[in-house]
């Protein structure tokens, strides 16, 4: 019988049979069943049978993905003890524990994941001012942030009538950013129009179109975005969480490629390919 069906004390016997043994790769669902439960002693005598902290589930996910998308602390704070990868994204919606904790605002999860190492408080922050949640906004302030982050949090809280928010965030020193609404000649923004390929890491594209005289940017595999321009070579990816630059490189009137940089750095996208005449 499965050990989630004779219960955590039938384990804890079979277990201390074996000191030290692997706990067999068919107690990976046990794992999963007792993070999602809220058992943190189950998943510690798991853990102790020789179950990898970081066992991989349906698209990649942890145990210290669902323990965060949960809630549980004791779980979470638990995983990390015993060395689970506080950064761990899975392969569908590239997300981490950070994230998943976030969209379920588990502040108490949250304030563990930051301390602990993870990255993302932008995307806390963001989270919080779109959920209205000023706790999470608290949490958020209280890790690495960048100009950037409070800029787009300020931006949204402004936007949406979030007084008392907005008022926090300009306290930590939140400006918002300059309009995105400078006027770009026709004949540079076909210039832009174009494909660029990623030269490193995932070999990722983008492709820029002129529709209407708006410079539009499939980004990475996305749906196309309004780009609203700072200055005729940089432009901001209108409506998309946090604050996307796209860079336009020039070598005269040649246009040799484009740098996007958002809260996770900068990425770099020779031309590959000019629209067709």
């Amino acid at each position: 019988m499965r050990a989630a069906i004779l219960g955590t004390g039938v384990l804890l016997a079979w277990t201390a049979m074996a000191p030290g043994a692997r706990v067999s790769a068919a107690t990976d669902q046990d794992l999963l069943a007792a993070v999602r439960k809220g058992d943190a002693a189950a998943v510690k005598t798991l853990l102790d049978g020789g179950l990898p902290v970081d066992t991989k589930f349906r698209y990649d996910r942890t145990a210290l993905s669902f323990a965060a998308d949960r809630g549980h602390a004791e779980i979470v704070t638990l995983l990390l003890d015993r060395g689970a990868n506080v950064n761990a994204a899975d392969t569908f919606y590239k997300a981490t524990p950070l994230v998943w904790a976030a969209q379920k605002e588990h502040v108490g999860v949250l304030k563990i994941l930051l301390a602990r190492g993870a990255t993302g408080a932008g995307d806390v922050l963001g989270t919080g001012v779109q959920k209205k949640n000023a706790e999470m906004v608290e949490v958020a302030l209280g890790a690495k942030l960048t100009a950037d982050d409070l800029a787009y949090a300020v931006e949204q809280a402004d936007k949406n009538g979030l007084a008392e928010i907005a008022a926090r965030l300009r306290k930590a020193g939140a400006v918002p950013p300059p309009k995105a609404d400078f006027k770009v000649e026709p004949e540079v923004l076909a210039r832009y129009a174009g494909t660029y390929k990623e030269s490193a890491g995932e070999g990722q594209t983008v492709t820029l179109t002129v529709v209407d005289g708006v410079l539009m940017g499939s980004l990475m595999g996305g749906p196309p975005r309004k780009l609203g321009a700072f200055d005729a070579r940089t432009f901001r990816a209108v409506d998309v969480p946090g604050i996307v630059r796209v860079s336009l490189k020039t070598d005269g009137e040649r246009v040799t490629g484009l740098t996007i940089q958002d809260s996770d750095g900068e990425r770099s996208f020779p031309r590959v390919e000019a629209p067709r005449p």
